[in-house]
């Protein structure tokens, strides 16, 4: 008797992720006639059970998880047959084969599906009915654990950005009906806490942060719960840009089970502008959903969703919530509509923040400077962009020049602090000259010919320019 056990793993669209320990049996017999289940000699017949086992993953996985190693390393397998015949193997690596000699009848057997730790992360068990001259093919599923985990989740934002902060959400289990989250403040008045038992399995989570009744962020994630296990997740929220919301930033690094790239974002748009946004999958999925700021678009059910064109100046977080039988599983990606003045400037991602068009100490061809800084979300090599005025004066910027996020550049025509009333120039420029007393402009130019940020002082501008004092903007 020759029983064949081999693990692989698979991800199943019905109920479970689970791997499969498929069983196949045969019985060989030479030279004899085939006995019958009822002839005593029968038992007397020894088989054997040879077990292979290859690498295999329970739960892949990249979304909000349990606090769990959920890599298969090593198997318990055991079993029960005719009379009170057993047998027992502990700690199987993965890559391993033994075999066991077992008579033929009914067996019970028991597999522990366990991580590196020794955890046990899934069970299975199954029936196997040995014949003589027959080949049976018997599947074993090893299953996540049943019973109930925990789900804890914490959003906290900086003191003074709200003033009347609520924290609201929503779980919904694959095949169930959406259930409310409570959150709760903490009484500093500056964070949010919710944690509950759930039952194990895939939730959709959808939580929105309102100031004074007004929304002001909101995400939909996907969550998975196991059973005697946490899955937690923080989110911290920073200082906004403008008041279109506030920047999220995910302090846990937690894989999802499902691999989405998302293609054909634009950082900045124009107002008008749209763009196509493709969220692209590691695998077939059954259902798509799109959010905008935490609320679901409407009709937006396809692998593919083009807005911005009736959206107003602001930041905005586009979410892509996707479906594989009971795996659930997201992906963000996060893009401004730039304000435009009225000539059709455009402001951002860098503006010209500050300028000295009359210094004192120096003079003005020593002394002259400007300083811009980069507001969007991506560093700005600006290599080939053009400074001038809105007459002859003009400088093309000749090398690489990079203002990462959040960062300030300073320009100047005397890079020499010694000589240059002691300002710290990060680029020499030529061809530019500030007027003191006459109207005069900056304008800071992509090299596509947009006017990214334009400052004028003076004549209809009216914005003056003091000696010895640079213009703070």
């Amino acid at each position: 008797m020759v029983l064949y056990i081999a693990h692989r793993c698979v991800l199943h669209t019905g109920k479970l992720i689970h791997s499969i320990l498929c069983v196949v049996c045969a019985y060989m017999c030479i030279g004899c006639n085939d006995p019958s289940p009822s002839d005593p000699a029968d038992q007397n017949l020894q088989g054997t059970l040879v077990l292979t086992f290859s690498p295999g993953k329970l739960f892949p996985g990249k979304t909000i998880e349990p606090d769990v190693d959920m890599s298969l390393t090593a198997f318990d397998v055991f079993g029960s047959g005719p009379g009170e015949a057993m047998f027992e193997e502990a700690d199987i690596p993965h890559s391993s084969v033994f075999q066991l000699s077992l008579v033929p009848g009914l067996w019970e057997i028991y597999v522990d599906g366990k991580n590196k730790d020794g955890v046990v992360i899934g069970t299975g068990e199954g029936t196997i009915q040995l014949k003589a001259g027959m080949v049976m093919n018997e599947t074993i599923h090893v299953v996540p654990m049943e019973g109930r985990g925990f789900l804890s989740i914490t959003i906290s934002w900086p003191d003074s950005v709200l003033a009347d902060p609520a924290v609201s959400g929503e779980l919904t289990a694959v095949g169930s009906s959406a259930q409310s989250m409570a959150f709760t403040p903490d009484p500093d008045g500056l964070s949010a806490t919710y944690q509950d038992s759930l039952g194990s399995g895939y939730y959709s989570i959808t939580m929105q942060l309102a100031d004074a009744g007004e929304p002001v962020w909101g995400t939909t994630e996907a969550g998975r719960v196991m059973s005697g296990y946490t899955s937690s997740r923080s989110y911290q929220l920073q200082e906004a840009v403008n008041r279109s919301g506030y920047g999220f930033e995910v302090i846990d690094d937690l894989q999802n089970s499902i691999d989405i790239t998302l293609s054909g974002m634009i950082e900045n748009l124009l107002p008008g502008e749209e763009m196509t946004v493709a969220a692209n999958t590691s695998e077939p999925v059954d259902a798509y959903q799109w959010y905008l700021q935490g609320e679901p678009i409407t009709d937006a059910t396809t692998d593919s969703i083009t807005l911005g064109s009736n959206l107003d100046a602001g930041v905005y977080w586009l979410d892509v919530l996707v479906q594989s039988g009971v795996v659930l599983s997201s992906e963000r990606t996060i893009f401004r509509i730039l304000q435009t003045e009225d000539d059709g400037t455009q402001i951002g991602p860098l503006v010209i923040n500050e300028f000295m068009a009359n210094p004192e100490q120096v003079s003005d061809s020593d002394g002259e400077w400007f300083e811009v800084v980069n507001i969007g979300s991506s560093a700005v090599d600006l290599e080939t962009w053009v400074i001038r005025d809105e007459g002859s004066n003009s400088h093309t910027i000749n090398q690489s020049l990079v203002i990462p996020p959040d960062e300030f550049l300073v320009f100047g025509n005397n890079a020499a602090d010694s000589t240059n009333g002691g300002i710290s120039v990060d680029y020499e420029y030529q061809g530019i000259s500030l007027s003191n007393g006459n109207a005069d402009a900056i304008l800071l130019v992509r090299d596509d010919g947009t006017i990214i940020d334009a400052v004028r002082w003076k004549g209809a501008s009216q914005l003056p320019v003091a000696e010895g004092a640079s213009t703070a903007l």
